[in-house]
């Protein structure tokens, strides 16, 4: 989950799916969908109870990237953008997966399987402490590791990205935006409406 017991307020959030799929059972169904998701938020404040961090996906990246983090009760948020392509239960996204606050700032290349519910992602960030987070596992249990060298160097297979472009174009991409300034959302819309 991104988000859990975190509460956002002020914030204008979209979300679009456009899905399609077919099966007798919820796995079935899963393994079956085509589409795409879009999920957008502009600015807003993000509050959140510090004793359950744990169970959200982005402040288990933040507490790994700056452990001081649980002592902070909200976080500003400037904008996140989430956009997943999804042929036969595979979700793929290729720098499409973007996170601006006031402390941390975040960009996303991976994939979901939704068949076996398994996550692979690397995500490039702002932040002094790491350049490259891998998200790995499943859905239910995401494993975070940061600075993951052996995935830089061997290339795993991280999405449909990595695929095509290899892991050095992956890398050296993430470094040029960690280092222009760039908002990760207007990198995350520009990517968007390429596929478009």
């Amino acid at each position: 989950k991104l988000f859990s017991e975190e509460v956002i307020t002020g914030s204008k959030s979209d979300l679009d799916l456009e899905l399609s799929g077919q099966g007798d059972s919820a796995k079935a169904l899963a393994a079956s969908l085509n589409g795409e998701i879009t999920w957008t938020a502009g600015a807003g404040l993000i509050q959140y109870d510090a004793g359950l961090v744990g169970s959200s996906l982005l402040f288990g990246i933040a507490r790994k990237l700056n452990p001081l983090v649980k002592d902070d009760k909200n976080i500003k948020l400037k904008c996140w953008v989430l956009h997943y392509d999804i042929v036969d239960g595979i979700a793929t996204t290729d720098k499409r997966i973007a996170f601006d606050s006031d402390k941390l700032q975040l960009l996303g290349t991976g994939s979901i399987n939704f068949k076996t519910e398994e996550i692979k992602l690397l995500v490039s960030s702002n932040a002094k402490v790491a350049e490259f987070i891998q998200v790995a596992g499943s859905l239910a249990d995401p494993q975070i590791q940061l600075n993951p060298v052996g995935v830089l160097k061997e290339g795993a297979s991280l999405g449909v990205a990595i695929f095509t472009l290899g892991i050095s174009k992956v890398v050296e991409s993430a470094i040029h935006w960690a280092r222009s300034g760039t908002s990760p959302c207007e990198i995350a819309r520009r990517e968007s409406a390429k596929k478009k």
